[in-house]
């Protein structure tokens, strides 16, 4: 994988492009509504570096839908910086009312892995083609046992199961699986890449990072990973802020 180096010209402008975890998104447990953090990564990080952003995540994004926003807004992007990327929560995941009805049926994700890199490869070759340095963020590790509790809620939860092969721990597997691509995709393309998942899997209780649903980190999640971000970044600055 290419180092991480970085001058404070591309520090200046940030381009985001990913799911809700980069938009920023929390699950409220007392209103049982997700919300926009203000207190997000994103937000942490931009303020510490004065960096001015465009925040082109989305609720419920893949890569392909991150591709459609990206041709939808590259006039936007016309000064040179660094763009994070952090898709895959949403691609490996299934229609799960579909999978409750027919479960021995051979359903496949929402963006097929094979499909997932090549996509993940044209936006990351697109924005080098505007100048910007393309910064992959790993995916932080989600809770199975939470997120089934979450996506099953008025389903059968004996034919997801089924599905499953018995166990959540498949959930987790597959969301591994998509993870796992990111580091060969790096070195492919020549991409940045920081690794926030190892952070979270180094805690005794990684899922007190994790907000109800099992998958979106909380606020204090959003804390860790801004952490992570701005010691990676600042140690591998050109000229030290």
């Amino acid at each position: 994988m290419t180092q991480l180096v970085l001058d404070n010209r591309y520090l200046s402008n940030w381009y985001i492009f990913g799911d809700s975890v980069c938009k920023g998104i929390v699950y409220n447990s007392v209103d049982n509504r997700y919300e926009l953090s203000k207190q997000n990564f994103i937000n942490i990080l931009a303020d510490k570096f004065k960096a001015k952003v465009k925040n082109f995540a989305s609720f419920g994004a893949t890569i392909k839908k991150g591709l459609t926003i990206f041709q939808r807004k590259k006039e936007e992007i016309v000064e040179p910086g660094i763009a994070f990327l952090g898709f895959g929560g949403n691609d490996c995941d299934y229609f799960w009312a579909d999978v409750a009805q027919q479960p021995s049926f051979n359903h496949q994700p929402n963006v097929p892995l094979d499909s997932y890199f090549e996509l993940y490869k044209e936006l990351i070759n697109n924005l080098q083609e505007k100048n910007i340095i393309p910064v992959i963020i790993n995916l932080p590790p989600l809770d199975p046992d939470r997120y089934f509790n979450c996506f099953s809620k008025g389903l059968n939860k004996e034919n997801l199961l089924t599905f499953l092969g018995g166990s959540t721990k498949r959930i987790y597997q597959w969301h591994e699986s998509y993870n796992s691509v990111l580091t060969e995709l790096a070195i492919e393309t020549g991409a940045l890449y920081i690794d926030v998942r190892q952070r979270f899997l180094e805690e005794i209780n990684p899922e007190r990072y994790m907000c109800e649903d099992g998958i979106h980190p909380n606020d204090e999640g959003h804390k860790l990973i801004s952490e992570i971000l701005y010691k990676k970044i600042n140690e591998m600055l050109i000229d030290k802020l």
